[in-house]
């Protein structure tokens, strides 16, 4: 909810994300094959997503989002790669970013055939590509530094691929969305992810 010459703005998570994907998609298209997920209002559910990735033989899944939180101060930018083992606090976030999703969400890990060393290799790379975008959008923006995470997320569980979420910011926090509520910035984040993903896939 932003405020601005007394005229509110309500913004939905799902909006803003979709918005940042979309100038994601088109700042990436210069050099790659993008391949976008949903490209308006329409649910995709989570096992869908990476198999969308994994028919086009993709060689990076990214996922875009913004966080909520019960307190508004909470704020900040942070980025998560799939782990199998997660600290407490990534937990929770995956819980609340899997609940989307029940049909697919509590699927048990190991019902999924994860070659070991296939494993480390996509984890290695996204936690490296995870580091450096997270880099970018703070140092553009000047936003809390979360950190890094490895998390057991849904929409990353399935992927062959390395596989990024990018929580660009708190859609609960006035300050993160006095930045993500504009058009500007929302491309220079797009920008941010980008730079990282040219740092790496070339």
């Amino acid at each position: 909810h932003l405020e601005s010459k007394g005229v509110s703005v309500w913004l939905r998570e799902k909006d803003v994300a979709l918005d940042v994907a979309q100038k994601l998609a088109s700042n990436l298209k210069q050099d790659y094959n993008v391949i976008m997920t949903r490209s308006d209002d329409t649910f995709v559910p989570l096992g869908k997503r990476a198999e969308i990735g994994n028919d086009a033989n993709a060689d990076l899944f990214i996922s875009i989002h913004l966080n909520a939180a019960s307190s508004t101060s909470a704020n900040g930018s942070e980025v998560f790669y799939f782990s199998k083992k997660e600290s407490a606090y990534a937990a929770e976030v995956a819980k609340f970013e899997n609940s989307v999703d029940k049909g697919y969400a509590d699927v048990p890990l190991s019902d999924f055939i994860i070659n070991d060393i296939f494993y480390r290799v996509n984890q290695q790379k996204s936690a490296m590509l995870a580091t450096d975008i997270l880099d970018n959008i703070v140092n553009e923006f000047g936003l809390r530094k979360r950190g890094v995470f490895g998390a057991n997320f849904a929409v990353l569980r399935g992927s062959n691929s390395p596989s990024i979420l990018v929580e660009i910011g708190f859609i609960s926090n006035s300050g993160d969305m006095s930045y993500f509520g504009n058009d500007y910035y929302k491309r220079v984040v797009a920008k941010s992810i980008a730079e990282g993903v040219r740092k790496h896939f070339y």
